[in-house]
């Protein structure tokens, strides 16, 4: 996968993210903000991987979700 795609919740406009876009601090500043549980689950899952990671996550709380957190 090269792409996820996430909604802005506030325009409703579709943003494509790439994994040049998932820098490590962008992904540790939204880990802050991820609910606990997903982020714990996800994170044994994809320990190695913070692209899957990331995809699993817009995956698991859907493109709008993830689009706030994306935006935050």
């Amino acid at each position: 996968m090269t792409e996820v795609c996430v909604l802005n919740p506030w325009t409703g406009v579709q943003i494509s993210v790439t994994p040049g876009d998932l820098t490590p601090e962008k992904l540790e500043a939204m880990a802050q903000l991820m609910p606990d549980d997903i982020r714990e689950e996800l994170h044994r899952e994809y320990m190695d991987d913070s692209w899957g990671f990331w995809a699993a996550y817009v995956d698991r709380v859907g493109p709008t979700e993830a689009g706030r957190l994306w935006l935050s």
